[in-house]
């Protein structure tokens, strides 16, 4: 359950920024978010809640260095 739920969230992040063209900020939160209530609906407990809390803000520093580099780039 956990791989799977990570893994939805993982690819509808993915297309949010990419294809519909979401800010990044926005679809992280808007994702972390579904993350945690959809753990919560299927009792994956706190560990879930920390995984996922966890990983937003991983995905969040990543994206600040990328965006860090991108601007020394140019």
């Amino acid at each position: 359950a956990w791989a799977s739920l990570i893994l939805i969230m993982g690819i509808g992040y993915a297309t949010f920024t990419l294809t519909m063209g979401v800010h990044w900020a926005v679809a992280l939160g808007l994702f972390a978010i579904v993350g945690i209530a959809i753990g919560a609906l299927m009792n994956l407990g706190g560990a879930w809640i920390a995984t996922v809390v966890c990983l937003a803000v991983l995905a969040a520093f990543i994206q600040l260095l990328v965006t860090l580099g991108s601007a020394l780039m140019s």
